[in-house]
């Protein structure tokens, strides 16, 4: 044979096998056609219906669907965007045999069953809740829900899709706000509600403070401390406020703790001071969103420093008669530390020659009316209100005065009467007596206290006015007048004779020497009344 005849021969071949090759691939196209277009219904699972509905093939309808309970009563189900519904609330936790009928072309009828057991109600994981301010309250569940309710207060929320956590009402804005709140939930928005249990919760606690009041007198070597209830976020330092504002500032020691360490040397002996802490949005906010309900103050007075302190400025500055020597090499410091721990130093009379009721007087460290009387006369030099006890404004005023060199020159008076007959004032000033005379003092009705005490009020002229003993009122011009205590005072009276009882408790002088006592005596000077067998100073 022929080359060529072997070539025609095996193209033979090949063309004999074409037409069964041909016919085999028709015929699985066709088969994958039919099967395509061959009608099939499914059900799937769903996270909101009850089951998910998927045809395939051409020209499929779904005729019907019903759920057999284990009890064999059937419920009815609708269909919605392919998907099947139950007709009633259907217990949790039940097995059901869902049951769809479907019709494709030419009537042909086709059964889908399958067995689904609806979901039982999740539980809460937590029935204690801490809820943060700007929250709403939080329920978590062991599996999605899609309905919670609250039966006091009536309120239900329903999920679009299923969740574990389910956010109830609006955010919590206070703090310290409880409730206790019965919860029924829906693990499908289809089925009957099932009682959770009880759920209580609260907002955080209203943030609280707590001052540790500085230990050292002067504020100036000891630290203003503060602590909260809750770790805090955002402090808010500028505007707490110190009053008197007090140089120094803040740090924060932990998330709890805050300190205030001044800089300088603090306040004033006697200083009312008050730390204030605004309250709600303005003051500081914890990392759980608390703060505070009302504003936070705390108030606390620098205690008052030492006599000796007092007495050494007094001296210094001209208004006792000693006068206050520094030891010798010593620097003393006008810090308020000093008014606390006075510096060493020595006192001495100014006078060589003192009366002795006033000597008798000058205690070292000690308050007494000889005090008094200085830090008065000093008052109302400085222009300062009169006070019994020394004042954070006295101290920073004296202060002041001793750091500026403001001495005065007017000396030192001091007035001594004695009752024994005849009445008599003796007017001492700067070692000398320079007014001698008799007076009037109060009748036994109405008698002069008897005591040393300060000049607290001058004026040149007055009508007094009273009644006297037998009832009768009177209004008598004076002049000249020193009060020193009470309604009893120094003063000028024209009287027929002077030596004795005639007044009703004031110290009567004559004019003539009036002025002169009333420009000696200022204020704050001293007057002694003796009892009568007493004799000259």
């Amino acid at each position: 044979m022929t080359r060529h005849q072997k070539q025609h021969r095996l193209g033979d071949a090949t063309l004999a096998r074409w037409p069964l090759g041909a016919g085999v691939l028709a015929a699985i196209c066709l088969a994958l056609g039919v099967w395509a277009a061959w009608p099939r219904v499914f059900l799937y699972q769903s996270r909101t219906a009850m089951m998910r509905i998927s045809v395939a093939g051409l020209d499929v309808r779904v005729l019907s669907a019903a759920a057999r309970a284990p009890s064999g009563r059937m419920v009815p189900l609708s269909i919605s965007g392919g998907r099947l519904w139950p007709a009633q609330a259907l217990p949790a936790g039940r097995t059901f045999r869902i049951q769809l009928t479907a019709e494709g072309p030419f009537g042909w009828r086709m059964t889908e069953t399958k067995t689904l057991k609806t979901p039982a109600a999740p539980h809460i994981t937590s029935r204690r809740l801490a809820v943060p301010i700007g929250e709403p309250v939080t329920l978590h569940w062991s599996a999605p829900v899609a309905l919670v309710a609250i039966q006091k207060p009536r309120l239900a929320v329903k999920l679009r899709m299923p969740s574990t956590a389910v956010r109830i009402g609006r955010p919590l804005t206070t703090p310290g706000l409880r409730g206790a709140w019965r919860i029924t939930a829906e693990a499908r928005g289809w089925e009957l509600p099932q009682l959770v249990g009880t759920v209580t919760w609260h907002t955080v606690p209203w943030l609280t403070a707590r001052a540790t009041v500085p230990a050292a007198p002067t504020l100036a070597a000891s630290v203003l401390t503060v602590r909260w209830s809750s770790p805090i976020a955002q402090p808010k330092l500028d505007h707490w406020r110190l009053t008197p504002l007090v140089p120094g500032h803040w740090t924060e020691d932990s998330a709890r703790t805050f300190t205030f360490h001044p800089r300088g040397d603090g306040v004033a002996p006697g200083t009312p001071v008050t730390l204030s802490i605004p309250g709600g949005a303005a003051g500081p906010v914890s990392i759980a969103h608390a703060y505070l309900r009302h504003t936070f103050r705390v108030s606390w007075t620098t205690p008052p420093a030492t006599t000796l302190r007092l007495q050494q400025w007094l001296a210094e500055l001209g208004y006792l008669p000693v006068a206050w020597t520094p030891a010798p090499g010593s620097s003393p410091s006008l810090s308020w530390s000093s008014a606390y721990a006075p510096p060493a130093g020595q006192f001495t009379w100014r006078y060589p020659s003192v009366p002795a009721p006033l000597a008798a007087l000058w205690q070292p460290g000690q308050w007494n009316v000889m005090v008094q009387g200085a830090m008065m006369h000093f008052e109302h030099h400085a222009g300062i209100a009169q006070t019994s006890a020394p004042t954070a404004t006295l101290w920073s005023a004296l202060r002041l005065a001793v750091a500026g060199h403001q001495t005065i020159n007017t000396g030192y008076s001091y007035a001594y009467v004695s009752e024994t007959l005849p009445e008599q004032l003796w007017l001492w000033h700067n070692g000398q007596i320079v007014v001698h005379t008799l007076v009037n003092t109060g009748i036994p009705a109405t008698p002069t206290y008897l005591g040393t005490y300060p000049v607290y009020q001058k004026l040149r002229n007055q009508t007094m006015r009273g009644v006297n003993p037998n009832g009768v009122p009177y209004a008598d011009a004076v002049h000249w007048v020193n009060y020193f205590w009470g309604s009893d005072a120094v003063h000028g009276f024209v009287r027929a004779s002077y030596g004795f009882p005639q007044s009703l408790g004031c110290v009567e002088v004559p004019l003539n020497v009036a002025a002169q006592i009333y420009g000696e005596l200022t204020y704050g000077a001293l007057v002694t009344v003796e009892p009568p067998g007493s004799g000259p100073p």
